[in-house]
């Protein structure tokens, strides 16, 4: 074993993957000696200032930087004194490229993203995502939910298909696959056919009907999952999707993502973003140590717009409360709001896109995860012992307690879950109250997203001085 791979061995647990013959005469350098709580963002302010930076991996104390060109790692090099966070740091050359385990930060600063060069070409780039996920055909839509209910009819003479999720939202970019709620008899309000036995029962059988069809191919089934769904590919018009058994609050959700963009023309522009973003950093992904699905990051966006000294988006409770006539409620849950967007104060933010996008980035770099709970519901953090008190009786007279008064009797009652505060993030449904959207994400992923806003926004900022 060479001196080179000796000293890599020591900090990393493998050399891992190279990417390639060509990939070992890329500029990079191996960093190593910062402080244990520096930050990828950190490592990428100092860095960015010698060179275009094009990939940061961090693993503990040691990180690898590359650059766009030789010239960048030269000047390192040269540097007798380079501090980041006032520590001083020691570098070398890399020629190997090191791959880094999947549990440690890892951002591809190569893609898409890294040719924005000015806040017009920033305005280009979100008009360009907006026209992009415009593109999705609602015909196709129609068409897989109208044969799944004809397939599925024989269960049920009125089973009926309710979209979801991205595409029901109008945030679906084209590829994304189409989710469904499966309506097998007064199921969308939660009164029937909602314990796990029965949920898989009827998973199994659509499955069975699933597999008798020509028009649907590639059928998997998740049984045992908390949710119970099948995943398929509809072979006429190539859509894959996947279908839930459990209730309409999903649905119900996307209708409320989809109304808060009529509130403002900045919503869903940030939102396209923001989900773009995310999906090149890898943080969207399903992968062990995130889990920070769409609709999570979606949830985030919109208690960022509440924040604000001047707020884009009201708090939920408050469209609830205008809203008049028949009360939805699901699953014990009442989640009726006003569709009307002139009954609703318009707000008079003046900020660009771009502004919201830097002020998101920020906010979340510093938002104080450990105490506090996200709780669009009321338009502002809680704190997770103030939520966790109010179950207890001596915590019945307080305010918050009047608040979150059917979340206290369906806890009281049996009917729901106390809200799990023990997670490294957590976001609250504004509907379902016991709800942690954010509940699989590891302490991990939580650094690896706060790094990637804190990266994302040092690359934003350099825009508006461009």
């Amino acid at each position: 074993m060479d001196q080179l791979t000796r000293r890599i061995k020591g900090g990393f647990s493998s050399l891992g993957k190279l990417r390639g013959q060509e990939q070992d005469r890329v500029p990079r350098v191996l960093v190593k000696c910062f402080r244990r709580n520096t930050k990828p963002f950190h490592l990428y302010t100092v860095f960015n200032n010698f060179g275009t930076i094009t990939y940061l991996a961090v693993k503990k104390q040691q990180a690898v930087v590359e650059f766009s060109n030789w010239a960048a790692v030269d000047d390192i090099l040269k540097c007798k004194l380079l501090k980041v966070q006032r520590s001083r740091v020691h570098c070398e050359s890399l020629r190997k490229f090191i791959h880094l385990e999947s549990n440690q930060f890892q951002a591809n600063l190569h893609n898409e993203l890294s040719e924005l060069d000015t806040e017009d070409a920033f305005k280009e780039y979100v008009t360009a995502l907006c026209k992009e996920a415009m593109d999705m055909s609602a015909e196709d839509c129609a068409a897989v939910c109208r044969q799944l209910e004809e397939i599925t009819r024989p269960l049920h003479p009125h089973c009926k298909a309710f979209p979801f999720g991205s595409r029901l939202a109008n945030l679906g970019f084209p590829g994304c696959d189409l989710d469904l709620f499966l309506d097998c008899g007064n199921m969308f309000n939660g009164e029937h056919g909602q314990t796990p036995i029965q949920q898989r029962m009827l998973a199994e059988a659509v499955l069975k009907r699933l597999l008798k069809s020509e028009d649907f191919a590639r059928i998997h089934s998740v049984l045992h999952a908390r949710v119970p769904a099948l995943k398929f590919l509809h072979v006429p018009t190539g859509t894959h999707g996947d279908v839930a058994f459990r209730n309409g609050l999903g649905v119900q959700n996307s209708r409320l993502l989809c109304f808060l963009q009529t509130l403002d023309d900045r919503v869903r522009p940030l939102l396209l973003f923001l989900k773009r973003w995310a999906r090149l950093q890898s943080l969207s992904l399903l992968t062990e140590n995130y889990r920070l699905t769409s609709y999570a990051l979606a949830t985030l966006v919109v208690f960022f717009l509440q924040q604000l000294p001047e707020p884009v988006l009201p708090p939920i409770r408050d469209l609830m409360d205008l809203h008049a006539g028949y009360q939805r409620v699901i699953a014990g849950w009442p989640c009726s709001f006003t569709r009307d967007p002139g009954a609703v104060p318009k707000t008079r933010n003046t900020m660009s896109v771009m502004d919201l996008a830097l002020g998101f980035l920020q906010f979340y770099q510093f938002y104080e995860y450990r105490w506090f709970i996200i709780c669009p519901y009321l338009g502002r953090s809680i704190g997770r012992k103030e939520l966790d008190n109010i179950v207890h009786p001596e915590g019945e007279g307080d305010d918050l307690a009047f608040e979150f008064s059917v979340y206290l009797d369906n806890v009281k009652n049996g009917k729901s879950e106390i809200f799990p505060s023990h997670t490294p993030v957590c976001i609250q449904d504004p509907f379902e109250h016991s709800q942690n959207v954010s509940r699989n994400i590891r302490n991990e992923g939580l650094m690896n997203f706060i790094s990637s806003c804190g990266l994302m926004y040092e690359k934003l900022k350099t825009l508006l001085t461009a």
